[in-house]
């Protein structure tokens, strides 16, 4: 061992040597001691026993006395376990405090390594003592021997299953430490003490298994705890967190703790805990609807709700700054896992800005009335129509009012406050042309040539509408071949496109008919007698003449013919005021007396000179009835019933010759004219 060069040391380790010297033949010992477990002594009612797989356990280990002969200080003690303990698991207590007058401390040390000199190999784990504190107990004295107990703890845990089987080796063995002769290390206990070895044996015990910490949504209903904890045993039962056992699965449950408790086999009691908390559900709020005027630079969502996640109309994650603001359905989303998320909807409209339509100039003529309105195109209603500073109606009278500015304005609504738009008419009004129309002559009798024209002769367009006939230009002529009364119409076009219309009125009349009347009726015969002839409307007639076959007459009174039968042309013209001339002729036929002429004597020799005995007709239109003849002797000889067959001087025209002689003759005729029927008798002679 390697010498101390500590001053204290070496006065202590003189007097030890004294000592030692006057002890050689003793050496180091343990000669009392007291091991407990879980807080319990050990003794034979626990030691050989069982102890659980998977369990912690604290062990205590007390020095009460150590032999003090030979400067045998008290060095540590080491740990011996046997295969069932999981070394890693070994948490030491706190260790004891330093006793006597050393200086050194008492610490845990996995493993100690004595120096040169000193007979000691590797041992630990286990408590040591360090007396110059240079962290290792294995180059220096232990603690001073005369002062004890010295009680040493520590926890370590058994293996688990499957790694800790029944009937497994649990032994723990402690070996003490101390100075001995020539400084070398010794663990012996005095007498017949053997080294303290404590067994047991593992067995399997049941396992209340893990619990966890789960979070769950308020409202989840029935919960099974056996969801929240791995590997366990069947067979325990649940308490909550105040010891009251419960009954699983747990309805509608609440934020808190809830322990699965298992025993079984004599092994200790087992227990998983479940640290349940229950989330409170999302609530993302109401829907709702917002108006935004389209002026606004931007609109922020998270004045409604915050907290959640903003998603956009096609469903894109926003910041929920709407820079410009855009309308559609955004949709908040309110998360507090475990519950599903909660949604609510804005609605976002956007109001348009009030539109007062476009500004128009337009030209026009003085066409009536003219509504604003209908200029502008699409317009917001509501709005104001001014003036000259005054307020108007959109409808203007072109024919009234003068050329000028109007302009609508429109104002915005609740939700566009303040704002006002205008738009504007510029309106030009042009005046429509004043022509002068003037036709001649605008009455008289058919045909009627009318000749028209319009003054300035300047205009642009110039048309006229006549009883279906278009003439364009600034004058021309027609003729109207019918009576009646007819429109002339002009319309003219300027060169602005303004056109007015005019019209004049002709009167035309027909002709007089210069038609007339004669009396006596038909038939007219030549005798002494007065033909009256009357114009019809002769009040209308300027003046007036009549022609008879050509021959002119312009005498009003009686008419007494100078001629003989047959058949004349009278013609009456007459001119009325209007200077209109008109003609009428009809034929008029006189006839003369139903007479008769027949010769005495006649001679049907043959010579073609009177051979044929027949009378003679005044009236050619007469019918002759019946014509005889008798021989003196009262025998009919001749018959005939027309005008055209006379006697031929035989008998009944056969040829049988008459006598010469004298013969009587009666005739029978019906005239033409007035169906008058005469009868004629009279004598003729033949003569051959």
């Amino acid at each position: 061992m390697a010498i101390k060069i500590n001053k204290m040391r070496n006065i202590l380790i003189l007097i030890l040597t004294i000592i030692w010297k006057v002890s050689l033949s003793q050496a180091p010992c343990l000669v009392t001691f007291q091991a407990t477990m879980d807080g319990a002594p050990i003794s034979s009612q626990n030691n050989n026993g069982q102890l659980s797989c998977g369990q912690s356990y604290t062990f205590c280990f007390t020095v009460n006395t150590w032999t003090t002969t030979n400067a045998n200080w008290f060095d540590g003690i080491s740990l011996n376990f046997g295969p069932g303990w999981d070394i890693s698991t070994i948490v030491p207590g706190t260790p004891p405090s330093t006793v006597g007058n050393s200086n050194g401390n008492w610490g845990w040390y996995n493993s100690v390594q004595g120096t040169s000199g000193v007979n000691i190999g590797q041992v630990g784990p286990g408590f040591f003592f360090d007396l110059n504190n240079d962290g290792n107990p294995g180059n220096d004295f232990g603690d001073l021997a005369t002062v004890g107990p010295w009680t040493f703890c520590w926890t370590i845990s058994t293996l688990s299953p499957p790694n800790c089987t029944n009937g497994q080796n649990l032994s723990i063995s402690v070996s003490t430490w101390g100075d001995s002769q020539v400084g070398s290390w010794g663990s012996l206990a005095c007498g017949n003490n053997p080294v303290p070895v404590y067994n047991w044996s593992a067995i399997s015990c049941p396992s209340a298994g893990v619990g966890s910490s789960p979070q769950i949504c308020e409202g989840s209903g029935s919960i099974d705890l056996f969801t929240y904890i791995s590997g366990y045993d069947q067979g325990g039962f649940w308490t909550d967190g105040l010891g009251t056992q419960i009954t699983n699965p747990v309805s509608n449950p609440q934020s808190g703790i809830w322990i699965y408790n298992i025993v079984g086999n004599n092994c200790p009691l087992s227990q998983s805990i479940v640290n349940l908390t229950v989330v409170q559900q999302p609530n993302a709020g109401l829907d709702t609807f917002i108006s935004i005027c389209e002026s606004d630079p931007q609109y922020d969502l998270n004045s409604l709700n915050s907290g959640g996640i903003w998603l956009d109309p096609i469903g894109n994650p926003i910041s929920g700054i709407l820079n410009p603001p855009i309308g559609g359905q955004y949709t908040y989303v309110l998360q507090n896992p475990p519950c599903p998320n909660d949604t609510s909807i804005t609605q976002i409209e956007i109001w348009n800005l009030p539109n007062p339509g476009q500004s128009q100039n337009l030209s026009t003529c003085p066409d009536g009335s003219l509504d604003l309105f209908s200029l502008i195109g699409q317009y917001s209603v509501g709005g104001i129509w001014t003036t000259n500073g005054s307020q108007t109606s959109n409808i203007v009278d072109t024919e009234t009012e003068n050329s000028g500015i109007w302009t609508y304005t429109v104002f915005g609504d609740s939700s566009c406050p303040g704002e006002s738009l205008s738009s504007q008419v510029d309106l030009t009004i042009f005046e429509d042309p004043i022509p002068e129309f003037t036709a001649d002559p605008i009455i008289g009798c058919n045909p009627l040539t009318v000749q028209f024209s319009i003054s300035p002769n300047n205009q642009n367009i110039v048309t006229w509408e006549i009883n279906g006939t278009t003439i364009n230009g600034n004058s021309g002529s027609y003729t109207f071949q019918n009576s009646g009364i007819w429109e002339i119409q002009n319309t003219v076009v300027s060169q602005n496109g303004c056109q007015s219309s005019d019209s004049i009125l002709v009167s035309v009349f027909n002709p007089p008919s210069g038609e007339f009347t004669y009396t006596p009726n038909d038939p007219l015969f030549v005798r002494d007698l007065e033909i009256f002839f009357t114009p019809e409307e002769n009040s209308n007639y300027l003046q007036y003449y009549w022609t008879i076959d050509d021959e002119i007459f312009t005498q009003t009174s009686p008419w007494v013919p100078s001629f003989q039968g047959g058949v004349y042309t009278v013609c009456l013209t007459v001119t009325d005021t209007l200077g209109c001339q008109g003609e009428s002729c009809q034929e008029i036929e006189l006839y003369n007396p139903l007479l008769i002429w027949t010769p005495n004597s006649f001679t049907p020799d043959g010579d073609d000179i009177n051979e044929t005995f027949m009378p003679i007709i005044s009236q050619p239109k007469s019918k002759v009835s019946e014509f005889l003849i008798f021989n003196r002797w009262g025998e009919q000889v001749f018959s005939s019933g027309s005008n055209l067959i006379g006697w031929n001087g035989s008998f009944n025209n056969s040829g049988n010759i008459c006598q010469n002689g004298t013969y009587v003759w009666r005739l029978i005729v019906k005239s033409g004219i007035n169906g008058e029927v005469k009868s004629y008798m009279g004598h003729v002679n033949l003569i051959r």
